[in-house]
């Protein structure tokens, strides 16, 4: 029998579900950008440990990036469950090898040749890992074969293809499915980024940014590099400045160099304006989203390290904090810190750092809320509820709350890296990583207030309770053609849960109909819960293609959000949801097992194999579907497509018989429709969906059409993106979208 195992905030008319009461979403909260993504209350123990000379005799492991390689600096590149080190042989012209590391059982997973030093990006796209690397050689510059990026398989570590680029070259990098590079061409002075795809990397813009003479730099020695993407900002430069462009068209935000950004999102950002001179004078400007100066205050901002995206946080210079937008002041803080340098949630914090004791403030209005007794360097890592910071001992944990130490633990000495790592955080030396799992459960919003840690039940029994658990979803994600949707879950029996089906079905629904339906096999790894008073596990619930109808830009926080061209692959949880579980197992009933230590680390379940049959519900579930997806899109396409030549992939109409891209002839339904363009958009993330019925340029009325999200100058170059992806002829092809114009002269068939 299906029963309802989530709360919704609202009802669904004439759905029929009986809604449990139950916490919100907002009321846990979830973790941030840059934070852990489980707790550590208390001291954490070795987990693993990888020696750099299991790779070859005498390797070091060197974080693969351009400025640890010149420094020769230990460190590793998380990417969720793996980690990316490189291993070299110091102080010789051997090419350095990728290593990909497990990070839940430290198993070297496998070992990679991208280059000599080979500069990776710091996540994914579609499976693939950017890095850019170029075969050793000797000689004047351009005397070599190019450098190239390549793109490896996270999974095993092969090459699926790569992508030639200029010898000037230095850095790749991935954010929301998009791929960046970044140059500089010494000899001409001029910095160059490009956004585009894993196929194409100019395939959205292309940029070139003059420097200058040096006359207006910043204090510093230009040996460290800054090169990346950070919400809506890209930038590209060293210490010594940098260049700050949109990260949607390319425009440069500010003339000139500029230093220590830090970004505000939804508000903007703030830099250090470089202009020569005295080089303890420091200015920085106060810049909204689209450039414009709002305001210049003399000294630092404090840094928004970990903050909710959504958060409308003050800038703070010195000790006083003003709204962004106005200026308007809001307080001043009291107290012999002489500024505040870091935002944790709704905590600011001063001193430490050889300026007096590091002290804690209300981020709303400026009350001190202590001063600790412990001495410490910078932060390096924040579970949301203590930060951990260097000592001259090692790393300390302070309790954001009190202000007091929760645990410390000493170094090993020497030059170390330490870094979230998968589900815990690890220690980097250049002979060896070590991994910390976490001794909490999941972490949630940072800061004092944050949800409530979840209490340890590992030290008692925990029996099967015959309900369903409690499901409501978190975020969605769109990755590798399939939905993630990360869950929380919590048992509805009062001493916990064994979840041990072979056969959980679990069916998502919001207001426009259903999002994903598909079936879980928890027997082979029972799900264990704590009791109800414990706090929620954290499941990834991944509904392979066939299995889902909602692209993550219809679902949650996104909907009725403007689309600023960024291909879009998240979205929170509306809150609205409801979700119905139906245990239809016949197998796998394990009655109890042990507790979880404060429900364990996040979980990733796949959905059973469908066998090449999908599910899209009933047919009003369907067009629901494509309308929202259509909807969705429709803001973009008018700013950013109409207009212009664009490829069309794929268009059609319920009743058609037509092929399938791979030749396989289908009587096309609305499901058919529907999955069709939810496969192309995981192959193709800059997609979109439009309905025939809404432009002029289309003769035919009642189709759905998939065209390709970047635009061209000619169809000439339209039809090339399709020759590059040997889209058949009779389904991709050339075509201007538009309301200006008939549809005389838009469409351009390939031959």
């Amino acid at each position: 029998m299906a029963t309802v195992c989530v709360v919704a905030a609202v009802a669904l008319l004439g759905a029929g579900y009986f809604l449990l009461k139950g916490r919100s979403h907002d009321d846990a909260g979830r973790a941030v950008a840059g934070q852990l993504r489980n707790t550590f209350p208390d001291p954490p123990s070795t987990g693993w440990r990888v020696n750099a000379a299991t790779i070859f005799e005498g390797a070091a492991f060197i974080r693969p990036d351009a400025t640890s390689y010149q420094y020769q600096r230990p460190g590793f590149i998380d990417v969720g469950d793996t980690l990316i080190t490189s291993a070299v042989l110091p102080q010789t012209d051997r090419g350095a090898t990728l290593v990909a590391i497990d990070a839940e059982s430290g198993a070297v997973k496998w070992t990679a040749d991208a280059g000599f030093h080979p500069v990776c990006a710091t996540a994914t796209v579609d499976g693939l890992l950017p890095c850019l690397g170029q075969e050793s050689h000797f000689g004047p510059p351009g005397s070599g074969a190019p450098p190239y990026v390549h793109f490896l398989r996270i999974s095993d570590g092969a090459v699926a293809h790569r992508i030639a680029v200029s010898e000037e070259t230095r850095s790749v990098e991935v954010h929301d499915s998009a791929v960046y590079t970044t140059s500089y061409d010494y000899a001409a002075n001029v910095r160059s980024m490009t956004r585009g795809t894993p196929d194409a990397l100019d395939a959205t813009w292309r940029r070139s940014y003059p420097v200058g003479d040096g006359s207006q730099s910043c204090p510093g020695s230009g040996d460290t590099t800054y090169d990346g993407v950070d919400h809506d900002v890209v930038y590209s430069g060293n210490d010594g400045g940098m260049v700050v462009a949109d990260a949607a068209d390319g425009r440069r935000l500010l003339p000139g160099e500029v230093t220590e950004l830090k970004v505000f999102p939804g508000q903007g950002f703030t830099v250090r304006r470089c202009h020569g001179g005295d080089p303890d004078t420091v200015d920085t400007v106060i810049v909204d989203t689209q450039g414009d100066i709002l305001r210049e205050v003399s000294g630092a901002v404090a840094d928004p390290w970990l903050v909710d995206a959504e958060a409308h946080v003050p800038y703070i210079a010195g000790r006083t904090a003003y709204d962004f937008a106005t200026g308007r002041e809001l307080w001043t803080a009291s107290g012999g810190v002489s500024e505040l340098h870091t935002i944790v949630g709704d905590t600011v914090l001063g001193g430490g750092r050889a300026d007096g004791p590091l002290t804690a403030f209300d981020l709303a209005t400026g009350r001190q809320l202590w001063t600790s007794r412990v001495e410490v360097g910078d932060f390096e890592l924040s579970d949301g509820r203590r930060v951990m910071a260097v000592t001259a001992d090692g790393l300390v944990a302070i309790d954001l709350a009190t202000g007091e130490e929760a645990w410390s633990m000493t170094g090993t000495g020497g030059r170390m890296f330490v870094g979230r790592a998968g589900a815990g955080f690890a220690y980097a030396a250049t002979d060896v990583i070590t991994f910390y799992p976490p001794t909490g459960g999941p972490a949630g919003s940072p800061g004092r207030a944050g949800a409530a840690e979840a209490a340890d039940t590992s030290g008692s029994m925990v029996t099967r309770c015959g309900r369903t658990p409690e499901l409501r979803p978190v975020e969605y994600r769109a990755e590798n053609g399939a939905l993630v949707v990360v869950m929380e879950v919590k048992a509805r029996c009062p001493g916990g849960d064994v979840v041990s089906t072979n056969r959980l079905r679990v069916t998502i629904r919001d207001e426009r109909g259903l999002i994903c339906s598909a079936t879980f096999d928890f027997s082979q790894d029972p799900l264990v819960l704590g009791p109800e008073d414990s706090g929620s596990a954290l499941v990834e619930l991944t509904f392979d293609s066939g299995t889902y109808s909602r692209h993550p830009n219809t679902l949650g926080d996104n909907v009725g959000r403007p689309s600023n061209g960024e291909a879009v692959t998240e979205a929170g949880a509306s809150g609205n949801e409801v979700v119905e579980c139906d245990d239809e197992g016949t197998t796998g009933r394990v009655e109890s097992a042990p507790g979880p230590t404060a429900n364990g680390p996040q979980r990733s379940v796949s959905s059973d194999p469908q066998g090449g049959q999908v599910f899209c519900g009933s047919d009003a579930d369907t067009m629901a579907a494509l309308r929202a997806q259509v909807d969705a899109d429709r803001p973009y396409v008018q700013s950013s497509l109409a207009d212009r030549w664009v490829a069309q992939l794929s268009s059609k109409q319920p009743g058609l018989v037509a092929p399938d891209v791979d030749g396989r002839m289908v009587t096309w339904t609305p499901c058919e429709i529907l999955q069709q363009h939810l496969r192309m958009r995981g192959q193709y993330p800059e997609v979109r969906l439009v309905w025939s019925d809404e432009w002029r340029t289309f003769d035919l009325r009642g189709w759905w059409v998939t065209i390709a999200g970047v635009t061209f100058p000619d169809a000439h170059a339209a039809n090339g993106w399709c020759d590059a992806r040997a889209i058949p002829v009779d389904e991709c092809y050339a075509k201007v979208i538009s309301n200006s114009r008939d549809s005389r002269g838009t469409t351009d068939y390939r031959r």
